[in-house]
This record gives C-alpha cells, sequence and structure tokens, in this order.
C-alpha cells in the first residue's frame, strides 16, 4: 500500500491526493458551496441566532445562567462520584459550594442538585458541559472551579486516585495550566490540615 500523497495548490492545499478537488463539473470544492448544498447554512444561522439570544438578554440569558450552573454542578457531580461513592459529607460540601458560587433559594438550590446528578448519571462525555464553562468562564474562574473540585475530593477525608485523575483531567478540559491544578491541589490540603 502507497502512503498518502498530499496535494498542493490553490484549492487542495494540504489536502490528501485521494480527495476530490473538484465537483463533478470541474468547479473547485469551496467550503460555502458544500455547506449551502447540504444545509450547513442552516447550522451556521442557527449559531448565529444562539448568539444574538445572549447578546438580547431577557429569557434566553436567564436560561444559559441556569445551564452554566447546570454544568457547573454537573461537573462536580463528576468529581465526587468518581470513586463509585457519594458519601453525605460530598454531597453536603457540594450543596455549600453551589450555594456559594450561584447564591440560589433552597428550592432551587434542590432542584440544581437534582439535575445535576440526572445529568452526571447520563452524560456520555463531559464535552458539554466543559465548552459551556470554558465558554463563559474567565480563567481565574475555572482555577476556583478546580479548587471546587479538590475540596470535594477530600470531603470524605481521603484523596482517591480515581478522584484525582477525574480532577486532573477536567482541568486540562477547561484548559487550567498544570501548576494552577497543582496549586490548587496544595492549597486544599492546606487548609483542610489546619
Amino acid at each position: 500500500m502507497s502512503p498518502l500523497r498530499y496535494t498542493s495548490g490553490r484549492y487542495g492545499a494540504g489536502m490528501p491526493s485521494h480527495l476530490p478537488e473538484t465537483d463533478t463539473q470541474g468547479r473547485p470544492f469551496r467550503l460555502l458551496k458544500r455547506l449551502t448544498s447540504s444545509g450547513g447554512i442552516k447550522m451556521i444561522d442557527a449559531i448565529q441566532r444562539f448568539f444574538n439570544a445572549m447578546k438580547a438578554g431577557g429569557a434566553e440569558a436567564e436560561e444559559a445562567a441556569t445551564s452554566l450552573e447546570l454544568a457547573t454542578a454537573a461537573l462536580l457531580f463528576e468529581v465526587a462520584r468518581a470513586d463509585y461513592r457519594l458519601d453525605d459529607s460530598e454531597l453536603a460540601l457540594l450543596r455549600e459550594l453551589l450555594q456559594r458560587r450561584f447564591g440560589l433559594a433552597e428550592a432551587d438550590l434542590d432542584e440544581l442538585m437534582r439535575l445535576a446528578r440526572e445529568e452526571a448519571e447520563t452524560a456520555v462525555d463531559h464535552y458539554r458541559f466543559v465548552s459551556l464553562v470554558k465558554e463563559h468562564f474567565d480563567y481565574d474562574q475555572r482555577c476556583e472551579l478546580v479548587r471546587m473540585m479538590w475540596s470535594l475530593s477530600l470531603a470524605d477525608g481521603e484523596q482517591h486516585h480515581l478522584e484525582e485523575h477525574r480532577i486532573r483531567r477536567l482541568a486540562e478540559l477547561l484548559h487550567v495550566s498544570h501548576s494552577d491544578f497543582i496549586h490548587a491541589k496544595l492549597k486544599v490540603q492546606q487548609a483542610a490540615d489546619d
């Protein structure tokens, strides 16, 4: 089997040579042409409407804030249940952390906890939670979230390796530097020792 060759040229630069460079009429493939023929413009319009709604505020912005709260809570639930045990101490601390972070009423906090648990248990991956948090939290807020994760992992009195692995992975996905990841861990451990 021969290795793939890559083309050069205006329209196919860097494309594997086994892919067609032109359509059936000999015209070069263009992204916009492919998007309009496959319905991709509808997707672009939907994305644009979403961002316009976010700028406009109102009910859409409130729904986005609720989604952000849920994404944050679901990521924290993922850490708490990483060791396949969910202790009362972890649930109590999770509740306290969410209350401090979002300042919710008791009924809203109960609902958020319930929904976060469902989301964490049914989610196939963390992508939608992580992407929402990355989009709306600045770097310091993401570092604070990692610190909250470390606090949760120590709530039951032991640092389980599965919880540490989950926090490490989520910190990477949240684009928190390794030094800030370690700093958050040491800060939480030091506070627990005091």
